[in-house]
């Protein structure tokens, strides 16, 4: 049985948003499965935001589990431990100096990468837009669950850009749609034109 846990500051911040009975029954559910592995059933939001907390946790409960095993010394003389791929000075000088180029240019090319954002950051930004945490979240989902690809399968290079063109920011859109799915019916929604009593066009701005 465990005795502690790992509790990230991430989960503190997308949990704060939510009312009090709602923190609290998450906070039990996240303390039971880290600590008693046991799953309570949530549902709503509740059970949005711990989807995205869970698989942590669980890799977590995984981390402590393969420490707590005793670790095994190897049988036989040294001779045997030692790596069969036995070579000359100039060869090992040869592999270690394309190491240092091989990891030069993975770390120009991770630099180039797009880096997918947290939970958090995105659904602060999209407060911050006048939309809803909730909103946000299920844009996070929808992208986490393709790869952080567009509908075209086209990698996501700028997540504010695409969200937003996207219109996830509509809040009651974005709340209808919970499934990847039904991304392709958000954008092809029908466009409503404000009328008067008579029928007739209203200007708009």
């Amino acid at each position: 049985m465990r005795t502690y846990c790992v509790f990230y500051r991430s989960f503190f911040d997308a949990i704060s948003e939510l009312p009090e009975p709602n923190q609290l029954e998450l906070y039990r559910a996240i303390f039971e499965l880290s600590l008693n592995e046991n799953r309570i059933e949530l549902t709503g939001i509740n059970k949005t935001i711990f989807t995205l907390i869970e698989p942590q946790i669980i890799a977590n409960i995984q981390r402590f589990k393969n420490g707590s095993k005793e670790k095994i010394k190897p049988k036989g003389s040294e001779t045997e431990a030692k790596p069969k791929q036995d070579k000359s000075e100039t060869e090992a000088n040869k592999n270690k100096n394309k190491n240092k180029n091989e990891n030069k240019n993975e770390n120009k090319n991770e630099k180039k990468n797009f880096t997918p954002p947290t939970l958090l950051e995105v659904t602060e930004w999209f407060t911050q837009q006048g939309s809803t945490a909730e909103a946000g979240t299920k844009a996070w989902q929808y992208y986490t669950d393709g790869d952080w690809r567009d509908a075209k399968g086209s990698p996501v290079k700028n997540w504010r850009q695409k969200m937003r063109g996207g219109r996830w920011l509509e809040t009651k859109a974005a709340t209808e749609s919970t499934h990847r799915g039904d991304y392709e019916n958000l954008n092809k929604q029908t466009t409503y034109i404000p009328l008067d009593e008579f029928n007739n066009t209203l200007a708009t701005e």
